[in-house]
């Protein structure tokens, strides 16, 4: 539940800056009609409030689900002491080719994990 207002409180935001969300522009409408599937209500129980996600029949959540999962295993790694802003300081610096803002390739580096933790990800494509 927790994931999930912290999401729709980012989808909130107008401006881009620190807690916004980005969005590739190759998203289309029902994307974002998956991500915004469900709502928050209250019912009562015994007289006390409950807030629970509602999710109407018919519609389809799995975009927000996808959302929510990765914000979870973001939080999880970074219990476990991963600094991200160490990471990007890891990063070559960027070559004035790519400095575009209109160059929609990602400028990433690779992981560094043990040669077992690579084929355990490697494997865990194809369940």
């Amino acid at each position: 539940d927790a994931a999930k207002e912290a999401i729709y409180a980012r989808l909130k935001k107008s401006e881009a800056g620190a807690g916004a969300m980005h969005f590739p522009l190759d998203r289309d409408a029902q994307y974002f009609e998956q991500l915004t599937a469900e709502r928050i209500r209250t019912r009562y129980v015994k007289g006390f409030p409950q807030r629970f996600w509602w999710k109407p029949d018919g519609r389809r959540n799995e975009a927000l689900d996808c959302r929510v999962y990765a914000y979870a295993a973001l939080h999880g790694l970074l219990s476990m002491g991963l600094n991200l802003n160490k990471r990007v300081e890891a990063l070559p610096p960027v070559p004035a080719s790519r400095q575009s803002r209109n160059d929609p390739r990602p400028v990433t580096a690779p992981m560094t994990a043990s040669p077992r933790r690579r084929r355990m990800a490697i494997s865990s494509n194809y369940i």
